[in-house]
């Protein structure tokens, strides 16, 4: 029998990335100021919360919440919180040479759901490699953790060079041309939040008398606090602790119907911080305090009993 002959295709590969120099998403103070830097090497800064001013080489402008913004290598760029804003920024800088990302010099646009997926599979597998960033007048450098899976470092590459191509895609490649991926992509990535969501609200549920630590439900499911936080509120309207507290409320009462404890004891029970915030939280959510809940529970079991008597005695 003769043997078949394969013969191979060889792709070619254009974006490569071999070198990270920064990769950490940061909650920012209202008064964090930088001093600019210009570097040979690309960033790019995507707010997750609030809006920052950016300030280059040919202008200042306002990046919002949602939005990414592209730094070529050697353009001097500055970031500054603005006042009540406390903005959460995803910053990361990488060595890349090819022309491809001449596409994005500049470029400040909305990041595409798709794309937020992506960032954030970026940030999960960054944060297994990374433990820490030093950043002071001196140097800026991430620290490795000490063990961590042995692909975890291709993942963070992998993920980040095809988040670029799809960022070089959205700009330069017309809408209609890449109708049927984008539809496709979508919907996995809507797949994919949807469960991420459903399993972030079995957490909650699971850890209804415990104070959730938002940073801890990440790592449980996995995720960055970027993409669970917009999921969670693009699927729910509502914060992770905005639907806290309303399993909580719901939970305070059953308790409050069933059992004798006073509200001081149900607001430790549910872990709420102070019976005040409790109190608050209650009223927010139902419409009455708590006090006034219980009195209404008590009027309505006597007057179900003063019915069945009053059904006895016709009886």
């Amino acid at each position: 029998m003769e043997s078949k002959i394969f013969l191979p295709h060889h792709l070619n590969r254009s974006i490569i990335i071999d070198k990270i120099f920064s990769l950490f998403y940061s909650d920012l103070n209202q008064n964090f100021t930088s001093h600019g830097e210009s570097h040979d090497f690309w960033e790019f800064v995507y707010v997750d919360r609030g809006h920052i001013n950016v300030e280059t080489d040919n202008e200042k402008f306002v990046l919002e919440k949602g939005q990414i913004c592209f730094h070529r290598p050697l353009e001097y760029h500055r970031h500054d919180s603005i006042p009540d804003s406390e903005p959460s920024l995803c910053v990361v800088s990488f060595a890349c040479n090819h022309s491809a990302l001449d596409a994005l010099s500049q470029k400040r646009m909305m990041l595409p759901e798709h794309c937020q997926h992506l960032l954030s599979q970026v940030l999960k597998y960054g944060t297994m490699v990374f433990s820490a960033i030093v950043d002071n007048k001196d140097k800026l450098c991430l620290i490795k953790n000490t063990e961590y899976p042995p692909y975890c470092e291709q993942m963070v590459l992998n993920y980040l060079e095809i988040f670029l191509m799809e960022m070089v895609n959205l700009v330069t490649i017309p809408q209609s041309a890449e109708l049927g991926v984008s539809v496709q992509t979508s919907f996995i990535a809507k797949n994919h939040k949807k469960q991420l969501v459903d399993d972030a609200v079995e957490y909650l549920s699971q850890n209804i008398f415990s104070k959730i630590k938002i940073p801890a439900m990440c790592s449980y499911l996995n995720c960055s606090k970027t993409t669970l936080s917009v999921a969670f509120k693009s699927y729910t309207g509502m914060s992770i602790i905005q639907y806290q507290n309303k399993l909580k409320i719901e939970k305070a009462k059953d308790i409050i119907r069933s059992q004798d404890l006073n509200l001081t004891q149900i607001s430790e029970l549910l872990n709420f911080c102070s019976i005040n915030y409790f109190s608050n939280s209650f009223k927010s959510y139902t419409g009455m305090y708590p006090s006034e809940y219980a009195k209404s529970i008590k009027i309505r079991n006597h007057t179900y009993l003063l019915s069945s008597d009053r059904g006895a005695e016709i009886t």
